[in-house]
């Protein structure tokens, strides 16, 4: 097939209409190559491809997702955590404000980058034995992506060699093994921490527990400003009233801002009436 595909106005709003539903992402790129290598004749075609054969609509799903990321991206915010939020955890236990739980969820989880950081933090911060009479800290994170072939990656914790400058030099000796190709691979004492599931921001079937902290970088960005509101609120009612919620660079509260108040720029900590249990 040779030549412009046929894509009328009208298929090119319903294929956004399909994918903002399903993802909340609003469709501006084409999706050319796929059509074509389906050998269809145009994006109707297509369209009514993804309407009935559900794993092409989650192909279609997953190729227009970004899965950009990196170890402890945004420093700034790995900072807070080091000097600030850490230690007043550790001041609250041993005071008796505070239990020794920590509950985390990286949400949009990508490739896996992000959930293995904050093991990694958490490791740091907390080690094992570190309570007195030698007990631990109860420590969990929650990493999830919509994207089944993202979270698959996510899951088997093994990335290239390039990947390791930006982890510091102690924690990739204590927390990576190199194999044979130079790829590096995540050790137990990560693997233990981070439990990986399947979770569509826009839709139900949110995880049930309050989190102390919720990683939501780089996502928001891609949807409609009602779905952002709305997708904020119910992160705000999934934090404990002292937790944090982590935005990306480049986003903002909109709506949402009187719910909160800011900590540093991209970390917010909410108020009372919107950090409640849900």
């Amino acid at each position: 097939m040779s030549g412009p595909l046929a894509l009328s106005d009208l298929d090119f709003t319903l294929f956004q209409a399909l994918i903002e539903r399903e993802t909340g992402i609003f469709l501006t790129g084409r999706l050319d190559g796929r059509v074509r290598e389906l050998g269809l004749a145009s994006y109707r075609d297509y369209l009514d491809l993804c309407q009935r054969d559900v794993k092409e609509r989650t192909r279609l799903l997953e190729a227009i997702a970004t899965h950009e990321t990196s170890f402890f991206r945004e420093p700034k915010q790995w900072a807070l955590l080091e000097s600030d939020v850490f230690p007043r955890w550790r001041t609250e236990v041993a005071q008796g404000r505070r239990l020794p739980r920590v509950r985390l969820w990286s949400a949009a989880c990508a490739t896996g980058e992000e959930p293995w950081s904050l093991a990694m933090a958490l490791l740091s911060a907390f080690p094992p034995g570190c309570l007195p009479g030698g007990a631990s800290w109860d420590m969990a994170i929650l990493a999830t992506d919509f994207s089944t072939k993202a979270l698959a990656r996510a899951r088997e914790g093994r990335y290239p060699a390039a990947r390791r400058p930006q982890i510091p030099p102690e924690k990739l000796l204590l927390h990576w093994e190199e194999d044979e190709d130079g790829s590096l691979v995540a050790r137990d004492t990560l693997r233990r921490l981070v439990h990986f599931d399947r979770v569509n921001l826009i839709r139900g079937g949110w995880p049930i527990p309050q989190f102390d902290l919720i990683f939501c970088r780089n996502v928001l960005i891609y949807f409609e400003p009602d779905v952002r509101a709305k997708v904020i609120d119910r992160l705000l009612g999934k934090l404990e009233p002292d937790g944090y919620l982590f935005l990306g660079g480049a986003e903002t509260l909109g709506g949402a801002a009187g719910k909160v108040r800011m900590i540093i720029p991209t970390v917010y900590a909410p108020l009372p009436a919107a950090g409640k249990r849900a």
